[in-house]
């Protein structure tokens, strides 16, 4: 069985209207590779703002996109420009939360889409944490109403990948509360307190551990809080029920070099 323990939690980003993302899917579809990369190349050198194309990377079309040889240039290009963005916005932290959440996923769908090593993006999530740390010690944990939802959920991406351990735990109340006063959605929640609790071995709650059974298929990792009302924890909080959340992780997770990352 194997030990590493996994989370998916597949993130919609969508991109602004005048996009191309019609035209990207077409030639994703059609394996024009280098077309596709050509143009966006192009969006992210003329597009005005960078964080509208954070969906590119994590969309479930991307397939065989991450990849390609010449990615790697395509995505340093990408982050160039949120690094400029953030220097023309000195102060403004949500926005550069926002940032370095959309570089930490597109680090991580990267990885995932090609089995590289994780040790850049763990040295980027290790940034990411001091950075977040700073923030939460100045204005505690942020509110959607007040950052906007994407800045807000970048923050608890960057949260939800660190490797502080105490960090998440310290931070988990705070989130309980922002959650109560609906400035946080259920299913981050669910998340972070799974991840938190069988980090310090216990009994997670939402069932979103999971792990490769000998049968090839997958399971939440034991044990549950309350296994008989598992489904009824996850509707509670905005969670789809487990059957549906496995079959996903086998899309992610289960596949043959030549089929896409989201098939």
């Amino acid at each position: 069985m194997l030990s590493r323990l996994l989370v998916l939690l597949l993130l919609s980003a969508p991109l602004a209207a005048d996009v191309s993302f019609a035209r990207l899917k077409e030639l994703w579809g059609q394996q024009r590779w280098r077309e596709a990369e050509r143009l966006i190349r192009q969006t992210i050198a003329e597009h005005s703002e960078p964080t509208d194309l954070e969906g590119i990377a994590n969309s479930s079309e991307a397939k065989e996109m991450l990849r390609q040889a010449d990615w790697p240039e395509v995505q340093a290009a990408y982050f160039a420009r949120l690094d400029q963005a953030m220097a023309a916005r000195p102060g403004n932290i949500p926005y550069e939360i926002h940032c370095r959440g959309i570089k930490e996923q597109w680090a991580r769908f990267y990885v995932i889409a090609n089995g590289s090593d994780f040790g850049p993006v763990t040295a980027l999530d290790e940034e990411n944490t001091a950075r977040l740390q700073e923030v939460v010690a100045t204005q505690g944990w942020p509110r959607k109403s007040e950052w906007g939802e994407r800045p807000a959920l970048a923050a608890w991406l960057i949260l939800q990948h660190s490797p502080d351990t105490e960090f998440q735990a310290e931070m988990l109340p705070l989130l309980e509360k922002r959650l109560q006063e609906k400035e946080l959605d259920g299913p981050y929640f669910a998340l972070l307190y799974d991840r938190v609790q069988m980090r310090h071995d216990r009994a997670q709650r939402y069932g979103s551990q999971v792990r490769k059974k000998p049968d090839g298929g997958w399971e939440p990792v034991p044990p549950l809080e309350d296994p008989e009302h598992l489904d009824a924890l996850r509707a509670g909080v905005g969670l789809q029920p487990i059957a549906d959340y496995l079959t996903s992780i086998a899309k992610v997770y289960d596949k043959p070099a030549t089929r896409g990352w989201f098939h």
